[in-house]
């Protein structure tokens, strides 16, 4: 298995605070990923729809990176409580892949 390139772009950051949240959505690169920097307990995590039209919660804590298919549904839920939540996120596509 070998990968040429992996390009990241589209990099941006998001702050929550209580009753904020980010709808349903999906990104066009080949994967997703969030990066929780600010991210105090009562903060809500993101949700996700896969493939087989699941949804579940990503089990993530304060300084987690998480990647997913772009394609992959998926959304920041409501904040319940007084906190703010902070987020880095990017979109990666990988070049020349091999197997």
């Amino acid at each position: 298995e070998d990968c040429e390139c992996a390009y990241i772009h589209d990099l941006w950051f998001q702050q929550y605070i209580k009753s904020d949240t980010h709808p349903w959505h999906v990104h066009s690169a080949n994967f997703t990923g969030v990066y929780y920097l600010q991210f105090p307990e009562g903060s809500s995590t993101t949700q996700v729809i896969d493939h087989s039209k699941k949804t579940f919660d990503i089990d993530a804590k304060e300084g987690d990176i998480i990647v997913f298919p772009s394609f992959f549904i998926h959304r920041s839920p409501p904040i319940e409580h007084d906190v703010v939540k902070t987020i880095i996120s990017f979109n990666i596509d990988f070049c020349d892949v091999s197997f």
